[in-house]
Protein backbone atom coordinates (compact mmCIF):
# COMPACT_ATOMS: atom_id res chain seq x y z
CA UNK A 1 0.00 0.00 0.00
CA UNK A 2 2.57 2.36 1.21
CA UNK A 3 4.63 1.34 -2.51
CA UNK A 4 1.21 2.35 -4.18
CA UNK A 5 0.75 5.82 -2.53
CA UNK A 6 4.23 6.71 -3.69
CA UNK A 7 3.55 6.42 -7.02
CA UNK A 8 0.38 8.04 -6.54
CA UNK A 9 2.37 11.02 -4.78
CA UNK A 10 4.82 10.83 -7.27
CA UNK A 11 3.02 10.55 -10.63
CA UNK A 12 1.02 13.59 -9.44
CA UNK A 13 3.73 15.97 -8.75
CA UNK A 14 5.00 15.25 -12.32
CA UNK A 15 1.28 16.11 -13.51
CA UNK A 16 0.94 18.65 -10.94
CA UNK A 17 2.94 21.89 -13.17
CA UNK A 18 -0.33 21.43 -15.78
CA UNK A 19 -2.94 20.57 -13.32
CA UNK A 20 -2.42 23.28 -10.97
CA UNK A 21 -4.77 26.15 -10.70
CA UNK A 22 -3.40 28.77 -12.86
CA UNK A 23 -2.48 26.40 -15.96
CA UNK A 24 -5.94 23.61 -15.13
CA UNK A 25 -7.91 25.53 -17.79
CA UNK A 26 -5.48 24.43 -20.52
CA UNK A 27 -6.44 20.71 -20.22
CA UNK A 28 -9.49 21.68 -22.05
CA UNK A 29 -7.42 21.85 -25.02
CA UNK A 30 -6.37 17.84 -24.16
CA UNK A 31 -8.64 15.07 -25.87
CA UNK A 32 -10.83 13.07 -24.01
CA UNK A 33 -10.86 10.06 -23.31
CA UNK A 34 -13.47 7.12 -24.11
CA UNK A 35 -15.82 7.24 -21.38
CA UNK A 36 -18.94 5.41 -19.90
CA UNK A 37 -22.23 6.28 -21.09
CA UNK A 38 -24.79 7.16 -18.17
CA UNK A 39 -28.32 9.02 -18.56
CA UNK A 40 -29.33 10.30 -15.39
CA UNK A 41 -32.51 9.70 -14.25
CA UNK A 42 -35.48 11.93 -14.20
CA UNK A 43 -37.29 12.71 -10.39
CA UNK A 44 -41.24 13.05 -10.24
CA UNK A 45 -41.76 16.53 -9.62
CA UNK A 46 -44.14 14.83 -6.39
CA UNK A 47 -42.54 15.16 -3.60
CA UNK A 48 -43.35 11.89 -1.15
CA UNK A 49 -45.09 12.89 2.00
CA UNK A 50 -43.33 11.35 5.16
CA UNK A 51 -45.50 9.58 7.21
CA UNK A 52 -46.60 10.77 10.43
CA UNK A 53 -43.43 9.62 12.88
CA UNK A 54 -41.21 11.64 10.34
CA UNK A 55 -42.90 14.39 9.96
CA UNK A 56 -41.25 17.64 10.53
CA UNK A 57 -40.70 21.35 9.11
CA UNK A 58 -40.01 22.75 5.59
CA UNK A 59 -36.92 23.16 4.41
CA UNK A 60 -34.21 23.97 7.22
CA UNK A 61 -35.33 26.01 10.57
CA UNK A 62 -33.57 29.53 9.73
CA UNK A 63 -33.39 32.78 11.80
CA UNK A 64 -33.72 36.23 9.73
CA UNK A 65 -32.52 37.92 12.26
CA UNK A 66 -29.23 36.09 12.83
CA UNK A 67 -28.99 35.89 9.21
CA UNK A 68 -29.22 39.75 8.66
CA UNK A 69 -26.55 40.23 11.26
CA UNK A 70 -23.73 37.44 9.70
CA UNK A 71 -23.74 38.87 6.75
CA UNK A 72 -23.88 42.73 8.14
CA UNK A 73 -20.71 41.82 10.19
CA UNK A 74 -19.28 39.34 7.29
CA UNK A 75 -20.27 38.01 4.02
CA UNK A 76 -19.99 34.26 3.68
CA UNK A 77 -16.29 33.60 2.71
CA UNK A 78 -15.76 31.43 -0.10
CA UNK A 79 -13.97 28.29 1.27
CA UNK A 80 -12.27 27.43 -1.82
CA UNK A 81 -10.85 30.47 -2.10
CA UNK A 82 -9.95 30.63 1.81
CA UNK A 83 -8.27 27.27 2.00
CA UNK A 84 -6.62 27.63 -1.89
CA UNK A 85 -3.60 25.36 -0.84
CA UNK A 86 -5.69 22.78 1.14
CA UNK A 87 -7.67 22.44 -2.66
CA UNK A 88 -3.92 22.20 -4.40
CA UNK A 89 -3.25 19.51 -2.48
CA UNK A 90 -6.51 17.71 -2.97
CA UNK A 91 -6.78 18.36 -7.05
CA UNK A 92 -2.31 16.95 -6.66
CA UNK A 93 -3.15 14.17 -4.86
CA UNK A 94 -6.44 13.23 -7.35
CA UNK A 95 -5.18 12.94 -10.01
CA UNK A 96 -6.32 9.16 -10.90
CA UNK A 97 -9.91 10.29 -10.77
CA UNK A 98 -9.40 13.63 -12.54
CA UNK A 99 -7.37 13.05 -15.31
CA UNK A 100 -9.74 10.64 -17.59
CA UNK A 101 -12.26 13.28 -16.92
CA UNK A 102 -10.57 16.55 -16.62
CA UNK A 103 -10.34 17.95 -20.51
CA UNK A 104 -14.48 17.88 -20.65
CA UNK A 105 -14.75 18.90 -17.10
CA UNK A 106 -12.47 22.07 -17.95
CA UNK A 107 -14.29 22.44 -21.77
CA UNK A 108 -18.01 22.59 -19.73
CA UNK A 109 -16.27 25.35 -17.55
CA UNK A 110 -15.27 27.66 -20.12
CA UNK A 111 -18.11 27.74 -21.96
CA UNK A 112 -20.48 28.06 -18.83
CA UNK A 113 -18.13 31.10 -17.83
CA UNK A 114 -19.11 32.95 -21.52
CA UNK A 115 -22.66 32.70 -20.15
CA UNK A 116 -21.82 35.73 -17.98
CA UNK A 117 -21.02 37.68 -20.88
CA UNK A 118 -23.88 37.32 -22.78
CA UNK A 119 -26.23 40.33 -23.08
CA UNK A 120 -29.69 38.65 -24.71
CA UNK A 121 -32.48 40.95 -27.12
CA UNK A 122 -34.93 42.47 -24.95
CA UNK A 123 -37.58 39.10 -24.80
CA UNK A 124 -39.99 39.31 -28.12
CA UNK A 125 -42.95 38.12 -26.25
CA UNK A 126 -44.04 38.64 -22.13
CA UNK A 127 -44.54 35.67 -20.49
CA UNK A 128 -45.69 35.20 -17.32
CA UNK A 129 -43.54 34.09 -14.17
CA UNK A 130 -45.13 30.43 -14.23
CA UNK A 131 -44.70 30.17 -18.10
CA UNK A 132 -41.00 30.84 -17.55
CA UNK A 133 -40.65 28.38 -14.68
CA UNK A 134 -42.74 25.37 -16.90
CA UNK A 135 -40.19 26.54 -20.07
CA UNK A 136 -37.11 26.27 -18.28
CA UNK A 137 -38.12 23.04 -16.35
CA UNK A 138 -39.04 21.23 -19.19
CA UNK A 139 -36.02 22.24 -21.27
CA UNK A 140 -33.62 21.16 -18.41
CA UNK A 141 -35.97 17.49 -18.43
CA UNK A 142 -34.86 17.75 -22.22
CA UNK A 143 -31.20 18.35 -21.89
CA UNK A 144 -30.92 15.56 -19.35
CA UNK A 145 -30.94 17.27 -16.01
CA UNK A 146 -32.50 15.20 -12.76
CA UNK A 147 -34.53 17.97 -11.71
CA UNK A 148 -34.93 21.89 -11.91
CA UNK A 149 -36.08 23.88 -9.34
CA UNK A 150 -36.39 27.48 -8.79
CA UNK A 151 -35.59 29.74 -5.59
CA UNK A 152 -34.88 33.31 -4.99
CA UNK A 153 -31.47 35.23 -5.09
CA UNK A 154 -30.54 35.79 -1.75
CA UNK A 155 -27.54 38.15 -1.07
CA UNK A 156 -27.03 36.75 2.18
CA UNK A 157 -25.67 33.57 0.81
CA UNK A 158 -23.25 35.38 -1.87
CA UNK A 159 -19.63 34.73 -1.27
CA UNK A 160 -17.81 37.55 0.02
CA UNK A 161 -15.74 38.86 -3.34
CA UNK A 162 -18.98 38.61 -5.27
CA UNK A 163 -21.45 40.49 -3.77
CA UNK A 164 -23.49 42.72 -5.25
CA UNK A 165 -22.31 41.41 -8.97
CA UNK A 166 -25.38 38.86 -9.55
CA UNK A 167 -29.22 39.28 -11.02
CA UNK A 168 -30.99 38.91 -8.30
CA UNK A 169 -33.71 37.85 -9.65
CA UNK A 170 -34.21 33.94 -9.63
CA UNK A 171 -31.60 30.99 -8.95
CA UNK A 172 -32.81 28.06 -11.29
CA UNK A 173 -31.14 24.59 -9.49
CA UNK A 174 -30.13 22.08 -11.45
CA UNK A 175 -29.53 18.43 -10.54
CA UNK A 176 -27.86 15.88 -11.70
CA UNK A 177 -28.54 12.12 -10.18
CA UNK A 178 -24.94 10.61 -9.84
CA UNK A 179 -24.60 6.87 -10.95
CA UNK A 180 -25.76 4.54 -8.12
CA UNK A 181 -23.27 1.08 -9.00
CA UNK A 182 -19.80 2.94 -8.39
CA UNK A 183 -21.09 5.27 -5.52
CA UNK A 184 -21.60 2.14 -3.37
CA UNK A 185 -18.32 1.20 -3.61
CA UNK A 186 -17.60 4.59 -1.76
CA UNK A 187 -14.67 5.19 -0.66
CA UNK A 188 -12.84 4.13 -3.69
CA UNK A 189 -11.12 5.51 -7.17
CA UNK A 190 -14.29 4.41 -9.40
CA UNK A 191 -17.08 6.60 -7.13
CA UNK A 192 -14.94 9.38 -7.06
CA UNK A 193 -14.32 9.14 -10.61
CA UNK A 194 -18.50 8.63 -10.93
CA UNK A 195 -18.50 12.22 -9.33
CA UNK A 196 -16.88 14.03 -11.54
CA UNK A 197 -18.44 12.38 -14.39
CA UNK A 198 -21.67 13.55 -12.82
CA UNK A 199 -20.43 17.75 -11.91
CA UNK A 200 -19.22 17.11 -15.77
CA UNK A 201 -22.71 16.21 -17.06
CA UNK A 202 -24.19 18.62 -14.82
CA UNK A 203 -22.08 21.50 -15.74
CA UNK A 204 -22.59 20.83 -19.53
CA UNK A 205 -26.49 20.72 -19.10
CA UNK A 206 -26.67 24.06 -17.18
CA UNK A 207 -24.80 25.61 -19.41
CA UNK A 208 -26.84 24.43 -22.27
CA UNK A 209 -30.27 25.38 -20.23
CA UNK A 210 -28.46 28.95 -19.58
CA UNK A 211 -28.49 29.10 -23.16
CA UNK A 212 -32.18 28.59 -23.69
CA UNK A 213 -32.84 31.20 -21.30
CA UNK A 214 -30.93 34.06 -23.28
CA UNK A 215 -32.99 32.97 -26.10
CA UNK A 216 -35.95 33.54 -24.21
CA UNK A 217 -34.40 37.31 -23.88
CA UNK A 218 -32.91 37.36 -20.42
CA UNK A 219 -29.36 37.28 -19.05
CA UNK A 220 -28.46 33.96 -17.28
CA UNK A 221 -25.35 33.35 -16.03
CA UNK A 222 -24.52 28.93 -15.32
CA UNK A 223 -21.87 29.09 -12.81
CA UNK A 224 -20.41 25.53 -12.92
CA UNK A 225 -18.97 23.86 -10.02
CA UNK A 226 -18.33 25.66 -7.14
CA UNK A 227 -19.72 29.52 -8.13
CA UNK A 228 -20.22 32.87 -6.58
CA UNK A 229 -23.15 31.36 -3.79
CA UNK A 230 -24.05 28.57 -1.47
CA UNK A 231 -25.64 26.36 -3.77
CA UNK A 232 -27.06 23.89 -0.87
CA UNK A 233 -28.57 26.74 0.37
CA UNK A 234 -30.57 26.98 -3.10
CA UNK A 235 -31.92 23.37 -3.01
CA UNK A 236 -33.33 23.42 -0.07
CA UNK A 237 -35.30 26.88 -0.97
CA UNK A 238 -36.08 25.64 -4.06
CA UNK A 239 -37.41 21.89 -2.87
CA UNK A 240 -35.05 20.00 -4.35
CA UNK A 241 -34.71 18.00 -0.95
CA UNK A 242 -33.02 18.44 2.80
CA UNK A 243 -30.07 19.28 5.05
CA UNK A 244 -28.97 16.19 6.40
CA UNK A 245 -26.61 15.70 9.52
CA UNK A 246 -23.55 15.15 7.24
CA UNK A 247 -23.81 18.60 5.95
CA UNK A 248 -25.11 17.95 2.44
CA UNK A 249 -28.50 17.96 0.25
CA UNK A 250 -30.23 14.84 0.64
CA UNK A 251 -32.76 14.48 -2.06
CA UNK A 252 -35.79 12.06 -1.59
CA UNK A 253 -34.53 10.33 -5.17
CA UNK A 254 -30.89 9.88 -4.38
CA UNK A 255 -30.11 11.57 -0.99
CA UNK A 256 -26.45 12.85 -1.28
CA UNK A 257 -25.63 11.30 -4.58
CA UNK A 258 -26.77 14.35 -6.12
CA UNK A 259 -24.80 17.11 -7.79
CA UNK A 260 -26.13 20.68 -7.89
CA UNK A 261 -25.70 23.77 -9.89
CA UNK A 262 -26.97 27.45 -10.20
CA UNK A 263 -27.86 29.68 -13.47
CA UNK A 264 -28.28 32.92 -11.58
CA UNK A 265 -30.55 35.36 -14.42
CA UNK A 266 -32.81 38.69 -13.86
CA UNK A 267 -36.04 36.42 -15.37
CA UNK A 268 -39.06 36.57 -12.42
CA UNK A 269 -39.46 32.88 -12.51
CA UNK A 270 -42.60 31.60 -10.48
CA UNK A 271 -40.33 30.17 -7.64
CA UNK A 272 -40.58 26.75 -5.96
CA UNK A 273 -40.60 26.27 -1.88
CA UNK A 274 -39.20 24.60 0.40
CA UNK A 275 -40.61 20.84 1.59
CA UNK A 276 -40.74 18.75 5.01
CA UNK A 277 -39.53 15.07 3.04
CA UNK A 278 -39.34 14.35 6.76
CA UNK A 279 -35.67 14.40 6.44
CA UNK A 280 -34.12 15.57 9.60
CA UNK A 281 -36.37 13.06 11.58
CA UNK A 282 -34.62 10.06 9.26
CA UNK A 283 -31.12 11.39 10.02
CA UNK A 284 -31.99 11.73 13.70
CA UNK A 285 -33.35 8.58 13.95
CA UNK A 286 -30.32 7.24 11.60
CA UNK A 287 -27.16 8.56 12.05
CA UNK A 288 -25.43 5.82 10.56
CA UNK A 289 -22.99 8.74 8.74
CA UNK A 290 -22.35 10.03 12.65
CA UNK A 291 -21.11 6.31 13.34
CA UNK A 292 -19.38 5.55 10.83
CA UNK A 293 -17.23 8.64 9.93
CA UNK A 294 -13.74 6.63 10.05
CA UNK A 295 -12.47 10.23 12.19
CA UNK A 296 -15.37 11.43 13.60
CA UNK A 297 -16.04 14.37 11.66
CA UNK A 298 -19.92 14.76 11.81
CA UNK A 299 -21.95 15.65 14.89
CA UNK A 300 -24.86 14.12 16.41
CA UNK A 301 -26.84 17.28 16.97
CA UNK A 302 -27.81 20.71 14.98
CA UNK A 303 -26.34 23.63 16.55
CA UNK A 304 -26.54 27.54 14.77
CA UNK A 305 -24.40 29.17 12.49
CA UNK A 306 -24.74 32.23 10.90
CA UNK A 307 -28.79 31.91 11.77
CA UNK A 308 -29.39 28.51 10.29
CA UNK A 309 -29.40 25.38 12.24
CA UNK A 310 -27.73 22.34 11.22
CA UNK A 311 -24.69 19.70 12.20
CA UNK A 312 -21.47 21.79 11.10
CA UNK A 313 -18.84 19.10 9.80
CA UNK A 314 -15.52 19.01 11.86
CA UNK A 315 -13.47 20.26 8.64
CA UNK A 316 -10.29 19.34 10.21
CA UNK A 317 -10.81 15.74 10.60
CA UNK A 318 -13.04 15.54 7.05
CA UNK A 319 -11.03 17.28 5.01
CA UNK A 320 -7.77 15.93 5.60
CA UNK A 321 -9.26 12.64 5.62
CA UNK A 322 -11.35 13.20 2.14
CA UNK A 323 -7.81 14.26 0.40
CA UNK A 324 -6.02 10.72 1.32
CA UNK A 325 -9.05 8.28 0.30
CA UNK A 326 -9.92 8.76 -2.80
CA UNK A 327 -12.60 11.65 -1.48
CA UNK A 328 -13.64 9.45 1.35
CA UNK A 329 -17.76 9.68 1.29
CA UNK A 330 -18.15 7.09 3.59
CA UNK A 331 -21.05 9.59 4.82
CA UNK A 332 -22.78 9.01 1.37
CA UNK A 333 -21.97 5.51 1.12
CA UNK A 334 -23.83 4.62 4.21
CA UNK A 335 -26.82 7.19 3.71
CA UNK A 336 -30.00 4.80 3.63
CA UNK A 337 -31.62 7.67 1.26
CA UNK A 338 -29.26 7.75 -0.83
CA UNK A 339 -28.85 3.69 -1.10
CA UNK A 340 -32.85 2.74 -1.03
CA UNK A 341 -34.54 6.06 -1.72
CA UNK A 342 -36.22 7.61 0.36
CA UNK A 343 -40.50 6.69 -0.58
CA UNK A 344 -38.73 3.01 0.65
CA UNK A 345 -36.92 4.71 3.58
CA UNK A 346 -40.66 6.06 4.50
CA UNK A 347 -42.29 3.54 3.68
CA UNK A 348 -39.89 0.60 5.88
CA UNK A 349 -40.14 3.36 8.64
CA UNK A 350 -44.32 3.46 8.54
CA UNK A 351 -44.23 -0.58 8.75
CA UNK A 352 -41.66 -1.23 11.23
CA UNK A 353 -40.57 2.21 12.90
CA UNK A 354 -36.94 1.59 11.86
CA UNK A 355 -34.68 2.72 9.24
CA UNK A 356 -34.05 1.09 6.60
CA UNK A 357 -30.48 -1.03 6.74
CA UNK A 358 -29.58 0.57 9.34
CA UNK A 359 -27.09 -1.51 11.55
CA UNK A 360 -26.13 -3.98 8.61
CA UNK A 361 -22.95 -4.91 6.24
CA UNK A 362 -24.89 -4.29 2.86
CA UNK A 363 -25.44 -0.44 4.30
CA UNK A 364 -22.74 0.51 6.60
CA UNK A 365 -20.07 -1.65 5.64
CA UNK A 366 -17.32 -0.25 3.86
CA UNK A 367 -13.80 -1.59 1.94
CA UNK A 368 -10.70 1.33 3.44
CA UNK A 369 -8.72 2.25 0.37
CA UNK A 370 -5.89 2.61 2.95
CA UNK A 371 -5.26 -0.69 4.15
CA UNK A 372 -7.48 -2.43 1.37
CA UNK A 373 -9.90 -4.11 4.88
CA UNK A 374 -13.27 -4.38 5.01
CA UNK A 375 -15.22 -2.73 7.91
CA UNK A 376 -18.46 -4.02 8.74
CA UNK A 377 -21.08 -1.59 11.16
CA UNK A 378 -19.46 -2.00 14.37
CA UNK A 379 -15.84 -1.37 12.80
CA UNK A 380 -13.62 1.06 11.95
CA UNK A 381 -9.59 1.53 10.85
CA UNK A 382 -7.74 2.62 13.19
CA UNK A 383 -5.83 5.87 12.27
CA UNK A 384 -3.35 7.73 13.80
CA UNK A 385 -4.52 11.15 14.40
CA UNK A 386 -1.20 12.54 14.69
CA UNK A 387 -0.09 11.78 11.36
CA UNK A 388 -3.48 11.47 9.30
CA UNK A 389 -4.77 14.51 10.43
CA UNK A 390 -1.52 16.41 9.17
CA UNK A 391 -0.23 14.45 6.29
CA UNK A 392 2.91 16.07 4.89
CA UNK A 393 2.60 18.64 1.92
CA UNK A 394 -1.05 19.54 3.21
CA UNK A 395 -1.05 22.87 4.34
CA UNK A 396 -4.54 23.29 6.22
CA UNK A 397 -6.17 25.12 9.00
CA UNK A 398 -9.86 24.68 9.76
CA UNK A 399 -10.07 27.39 12.10
CA UNK A 400 -8.95 30.15 8.98
CA UNK A 401 -12.86 31.48 8.25
CA UNK A 402 -14.62 34.38 7.45
CA UNK A 403 -14.34 36.82 10.39
CA UNK A 404 -17.30 36.07 13.72
CA UNK A 405 -20.58 36.43 11.87
CA UNK A 406 -21.84 38.28 15.21
CA UNK A 407 -21.07 38.36 19.13
CA UNK A 408 -22.29 36.40 21.57
CA UNK A 409 -24.41 38.72 23.27
CA UNK A 410 -25.94 39.63 20.02
CA UNK A 411 -26.66 35.77 19.11
CA UNK A 412 -27.84 35.23 22.45
CA UNK A 413 -30.47 37.94 21.97
CA UNK A 414 -32.12 36.36 19.07
CA UNK A 415 -32.19 32.75 19.70
CA UNK A 416 -35.10 31.60 21.44
CA UNK A 417 -34.35 27.82 21.04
Amino acid sequence: MRLRQRIRDVVGWAIWPVAKPRNIHLLRFVPSLPRRRYAPPQWPTDPPVPPEGLRGTAGIQRIPELEDLAFGEQPVGNWGAIHAKGVDYLYRHGWEFMVPVAPRFQRAMHRARKTREVRPEPPAAQRSPQELAELIRAEGLRLGLSAVGFAPYDRRYTFAPAVGKHDEGTVIVCAVEQEWKPTQEAPALVAERAAFEAYTNLISRADKLARFVHGLGYRAFAQGQGGDVLIIHYGVEAGLGQLGLNGQLLTAQSGSRSRLSVITTNAEIARDHPVDLGIEKVCDECQACVRRCPVGAIRNRRTEHRGVVKAKIKMDRCFPTMVQSYGCAVCMKVCPVQRYGLPAVHEHYAKTGEILGKGTDELEGFSWPVDDQHYGPTEKPRLDSKTWLNPPGLIFDASHEAAPAVSAEQRAAQLNF
